[in-house]
């Protein structure tokens, strides 16, 4: 005899409870829809990777052109610079007039010593002609001598380099015994040049020297005595006398050498 099986709970009282159910909606896109069953991963992964390569490119333009930008005007700077620099060498423009008269001054741009004279004659050409100013740009040398007082004199001082002690007599000319000249600019240089002459091997000996302020200028040296020195250094002082030039004369002596001059 079969006994009926036992429940292992027997049954409740209470109304059975069933668990809520909860209903989700999936939505799927058209794409998604459409797309073959076929449609694996790697076509999935081509279409993600495409978009972010585009966004790429398009964010280089940016760059580029501000790399443009600056090539432009650094160049723009260099031509300017260029520009100015060509503009500076040019050294003179003279204007031609629309009428031509019969005399016609052009003036030079960059030379105040020099003016450009151009005349035109009765037939069409026009010859320029350049007449160097008359002004010097040398400034005369002093000597310390009293133009006013005309009488030789002599005072004694020294030189501004080699602290050399020598003479000056003023309103001297010194004629003969040369033994060399140069240009010097001043009385100073002058007789410094007669000492360092004696420092040397040579068998004359520097005295002194005559010194022309006004000579200088090498132009009016050139034109006066046809050389363009003013310092004469002299061996010897036999030959020393009063200034007859139109021009300023003074002697310089070593200390010692003109010690009886002038007294």
């Amino acid at each position: 005899m079969v006994s009926s099986p036992k429940f292992l709970h027997e049954p409740s009282s209470f109304p059975e409870v069933v668990p809520q159910q909860y209903y989700y909606e999936q939505k799927i896109s058209a794409h998604e829809s459409q797309a073959p069953s076929s449609y694996d991963n790697s076509t999935a992964s081509s279409h993600i990777t495409h978009e972010p390569i585009a966004q790429r490119r398009w964010t280089r333009w940016p760059i580029l052109l501000l790399i443009g930008i600056l090539i432009t005007v650094i160049a723009g700077v260099v031509g300017g610079l260029i520009g100015n620099k060509a503009v500076g060498k040019e050294e003179c423009k003279i204007e031609a007039p629309l009428k031509q008269e019969p005399d016609i001054e052009a003036v030079a741009c960059r030379y105040p010593s020099t003016s450009i004279h151009i005349q035109s004659g009765p037939a069409a050409t026009t010859t320029p002609q350049v007449t160097p100013s008359v002004t010097s740009p040398f400034v005369i040398p002093t000597t310390g001598c009293d133009s006013a007082n005309t009488a030789m004199n002599k005072f004694k001082t020294a030189s501004m380099n080699l602290r050399v002690q020598y003479d000056i007599l003023c309103n001297t000319a010194w004629v003969a015994d040369d033994i060399f000249a140069i240009r010097a600019e001043s009385p100073s240089d002058c007789i410094e040049a007669c000492a360092s002459f004696n420092k040397g091997s040579s068998n004359k000996t520097c005295a002194g020297g005559g010194f022309i302020p006004e000579w200088y200028n090498k132009t009016v040296a050139i034109a006066e005595s046809r050389e363009p020195y003013n310092c004469f250094l002299k061996g010897g002082m036999s030959n020393i006398r009063k200034n007859d030039r139109g021009v300023e004369v003074v002697g310089l002596c070593l200390n010692g050498k003109c010690d009886h001059m002038l007294e």
